[in-house]
């Protein structure tokens, strides 16, 4: 991938996404679904940031990586948090935070697991997921960056002050309007890291 190049072109205006209902049914009347939309957006609300919308390449810098305590009977969610640093879109300026978000509950992390690992793999500069794997085995990684103290923290690598490119593609529709986010992450060279 070329990556972030500035004065490329826009993308395509965006469709706007429906309004969203005034009030959600109570947790009892949910079916299964809305309960699962219903933590997804509870997520994005303690996100405090916007997601990015469909498009780029953006150029972001990682500044946080969390997992929030879930409120009680809510799932557990993984927080990266970041700053763009390069953006052909007008809607979406550079200095402006945003947020990418990821279930991490036993039953979505075959969905997430491999999404954060893509995520950390174009972080620490990795063109090749092997490669990744073999530097870090034990996902120290993505620990050190949450803040636990490890070999990898101890010699300074964490995801936060790292740049990635990123495309962001369209995924599913939710309920309430809105589509979930489907990344493709790309690393930058140690040199752009600046």
């Amino acid at each position: 991938m070329a990556g972030f190049q500035r004065g490329a072109a826009a993308p395509p205006p965006r469709k706007q996404p429906a309004a969203r209902p005034a009030a959600q049914p109570a947790a009892s009347a949910m079916s299964a679904r809305q309960q699962r939309m219903a933590q997804y957006h509870g997520a994005v609300s303690e996100a405090r940031e916007p997601m990015l919308p469909a498009g780029g390449p953006y150029r972001i810098r990682f500044t946080a990586v969390e997992e929030p305590p879930p409120p009680p009977g809510k799932d557990p969610w993984a927080i990266f948090r970041f700053t763009v640093e390069g953006s052909n879109d007008p809607d979406v300026p550079e200095g402006g935070a945003y947020a990418a978000l990821f279930p991490i509950s036993s039953r979505a992390m075959a969905a997430s697991g491999p999404k954060i690992n893509a995520l950390c793999v174009a972080a620490a500069g990795f063109e090749d997921q092997a490669a990744f794997f073999e530097w870090d085995a034990q996902s120290e990684y993505y620990c050190a960056s949450l803040g636990e103290q490890n070999a990898l923290a101890a010699e300074g690598y964490t995801l936060v002050g790292r740049v990635a490119d990123v495309k962001v593609h369209h995924g599913k529709e939710t309920a309430t309007g809105d589509y979930y986010r489907e990344y493709t992450w790309y690393p930058v060279p140690e040199e752009e890291q600046g």
